[in-house]
């Protein structure tokens, strides 16, 4: 019988495939025309909630099928509010990615990194098709991992936005990212004091915490 090789990729791996945003949202919009389409496998996602600090802990299964583009896998991918405190990333988890002929496990591969490109992808095609015409604010609450992401996918989605405007309740996390933005995007990026002054008024508004402050107004 034939032994079965599979490759194992640390987000290390990941991160040095320089994947652009460009190519990631290629991808994923044919994951949607698929699901659009009906040519997917896609059940619920279940999962166990270790609450631990935060209620809001959880660890998801979520296997799916892509069938035109003979793709097959599982993540198992946790969230962790508080885990900067630990100065461990939120997002962390592992993905199988298996052969649609055979069953076999062709990959085994770190999913932090690769669940923050997928997210944003989304997020940004969503925002692309979905703003006003000529959008020039983007409002981000929440600059995490994946408000760092966010920010990336939605501005080169969104060429027209000139202005950025960042709000967490970390000031760290606000300077951290408005500093590694400016390599790529070239317009304002602004610290605000308060989720009111980043989200009023703004185009385009991503949301990218599950934070205690109230982010928007009941009416």
């Amino acid at each position: 019988m034939k032994s079965i090789d599979v490759l194992l990729l640390s987000r290390q791996d990941i991160l040095n495939l320089d994947l652009t945003p460009r190519e990631v949202v290629q991808v994923v919009e044919s994951a949607l025309r698929e699901h659009a389409a009906g040519t997917y496998e896609m059940h619920p996602k279940i999962g166990v909630h270790p609450t631990g600090t935060d209620p809001a802990n959880f660890i998801h299964a979520m296997p799916a099928y892509l069938k035109l583009l003979g793709a097959c896998g599982l993540k198992w991918v946790a969230g962790f509010a508080r885990n900067y405190q630990r100065d461990l990333p939120n997002v962390t988890g592992v993905q199988v990615y298996n052969d649609t002929e055979t069953g076999t496990p062709l990959a085994i591969m770190d999913c932090g990194y690769l669940t923050g490109l997928r997210t944003a992808a989304v997020s940004a095609i969503a925002a692309r098709e979905g703003c006003r015409e000529g959008a020039e604010v983007l409002a981000l609450a929440g600059c995490g991992f994946e408000g760092t992401m966010h920010l990336r996918f939605i501005t080169h989605e969104i060429p027209t936005i000139r202005r950025v405007r960042l709000r967490d309740i970390r000031e760290q996390a606000m300077t951290t990212l408005r500093k590694s933005a400016a390599s790529y995007f070239p317009g304002e990026i602004e610290i605000c004091p308060d989720t009111r002054s980043c989200l009023e008024g703004a185009d385009v508004i991503s949301t990218c915490t599950n934070g205690e402050e109230p982010l928007v107004r009941p009416e």
